[in-house]
C-alpha cells in the first residue's frame, strides 16, 4: 500500500467523500477498500447472488463518485451508501418479485478451534446462509442488518426509514420463521 493510501485509510468516510466530491480519485479508491466489501456482503445476503451482488456493489459506488457533491450531510456516509445500495436492493426485487410482501411469519462465542469443532461450525454456516435465502428479502435484510453489520435498532430504522416498532416487528418475526427454517432442516435449539 502506498504512503498516499495509508494517509487516506485514517482519513473518516466524510473527509473522504468531501475529497471525492472534489473529484480525489485517490479518496474515492480508499472509500471503495472501506466501504465496498459490507456492501458486497449486504447486497449478496440479500440477493443470494454474487454476480447479481458485485454488478450493483459497482453500480452503488459509481453513484457514490457521481453523487458525492449531493451528499448533504443528513446521515452518516456510510448510511448514505448504504440506502443506494437498498434502493438498487428494491428495484431488483420488485423486478423478480413484483414487490416485497411482509410476510407475517424469527425469533457465546465457543473458543474450540478443533477441527471437528471448525467442521461443525462451517456445516452450520452453511445451514444457515440456506436458511437465510428462504426467508422474504425482508426479513433476510434485518437479519443482515443486525447480525452481520451490527447495526443498532436505530441505526436500521433510520436506515431503513421506518420507525423502530416496526423494526422490532421485523425482527422479531425473521428470527421466527428463520427459527423455524432451521429447525425444519433438522437444526435444533433456534426455537
Amino acid at each position: 500500500m502506498s504512503r498516499r493510501a495509508e494517509e487516506m485509510g485514517s482519513i473518516s468516510h466524510l473527509e473522504l467523500i468531501e475529497r471525492v466530491a472534489k473529484g480525489d480519485k485517490g479518496a474515492f479508491e480508499t472509500l471503495y477498500r472501506q466501504v465496498y466489501p459490507k456492501i458486497y456482503r449486504y447486497l449478496h445476503r440479500v440477493l443470494g447472488d454474487g454476480e447479481v451482488a458485485r454488478e450493483l456493489g459497482n453500480e452503488v459506488m459509481m453513484e457514490v463518485w457521481k453523487g458525492a457533491s449531493g451528499f448533504r450531510g443528513d446521515s452518516k456516509v456510510f448510511t448514505w451508501i448504504w440506502g443506494i445500495a437498498r434502493k438498487k436492493v428494491w428495484k431488483v426485487m420488485k423486478k423478480e418479485e413484483g414487490e416485497f410482501r411482509e410476510l407475517e411469519d424469527w425469533d457465546g462465542a465457543h473458543e474450540d478451534y478443533s477441527p471437528h469443532h471448525w467442521a461443525q461450525t462451517q456445516d452450520l454456516e452453511e445451514k444457515v446462509a440456506e436458511a437465510l435465502s428462504k426467508l422474504s428479502p425482508l426479513h433476510r435484510e434485518v437479519i443482515h442488518l443486525a447480525y452481520y453489520q451490527g447495526l443498532s435498532l436505530e441505526e436500521m430504522s433510520a436506515l431503513l426509514g421506518v420507525p423502530v416498532n416496526t423494526v422490532k416487528t421485523r425482527m422479531f418475526y425473521a428470527r421466527k420463521k428463520l427459527g423455524e427454517v432451521l429447525q425444519g432442516m433438522g437444526v435444533g435449539g433456534y426455537e
